[in-house]
């Protein structure tokens, strides 16, 4: 009998089933803190992300802006800018809707006509051989297989049109798409109106990995030159 008190009991009196109990609080009190350190991580990686995607917006709006002063932009969105004489082709009314509501920031979302071999929506590409002007530095890229698009934005078949990678200026995560929306202002008659008046845009910041919308931002961009 004394010698099962001594198994039962420990030098300062506690029980075994007081030492498994105690033993059984700290490894639950342990695995409430690891989650809690794992979810804290995820927080401070979601908060890096949300703030590199805002420094894309950013940079994507300060570019646009510069860009207005320019015509390459507005050369390769007639549509938009409700110039309907460049069309190139027989369209659908969906194709022709997508493209008077969106920009595309790059000669690579330029899409061909099979059949004529032209620039399907009018675009005006640069003149390449102009040195005087500089260097173009492009900030999106376009792959119109849509390879780059996560699943849940390959749901939308205008996605791969419309939505491009960022390629500026290096972040730590680099996997950002971003799509600009456009609405004309309302007034006027034609496209020099239009460039006049301006265009309201949406800039849309995707995460490449998920097809999350990160942040968004809107502006005035009045493409006169």
């Amino acid at each position: 009998m004394r010698q099962f008190n001594k198994i039962l009991n420990n030098e300062k009196g506690m029980t075994l089933i007081e030492i498994v109990a105690a033993m059984l609080i700290l490894g639950i009190a342990l695995a409430g803190l690891a989650t809690m350190t794992s979810q804290n991580f995820i927080a401070i990686d979601q908060n890096k992300l949300k703030e590199e995607a805002a420094f894309v917006r950013d940079d994507i709006k300060e570019w646009l802006n510069y860009r207005a002063q320019t015509q390459d932009i507005a050369n390769l969105n007639p549509l938009a800018l409700k110039n309907e004489k460049s069309i190139s082709g027989l369209l659908t009314d969906k194709e022709l809707a997508e493209r008077y509501k969106h920009l595309i920031l790059d000669e690579s979302g330029v899409q061909v006509d099979p059949q004529t071999g032209k620039n399907k929506y009018g675009e005006v590409l640069r003149n390449k051989s102009d040195t005087g002007r500089g260097k173009f530095i492009s900030k999106v890229e376009y792959d119109l297989s849509g390879s780059f698009l996560p699943n849940g934005l390959k749901k939308n078949e205008f996605n791969k049109y419309n939505i491009g990678k960022y390629i500026g200026t290096k972040t730590e995560n680099d996997a950002f798409l971003v799509e600009v929306n456009a609405t004309a202002t309302t007034g006027g008659t034609d496209d020099t109106d239009v460039r006049k008046r301006g265009l309201e845009l949406t800039i849309l910041i995707y995460s490449q990995d998920t097809g999350a919308l990160l942040t968004e931002t809107q502006m005035r961009w009045v493409p006169e030159y």
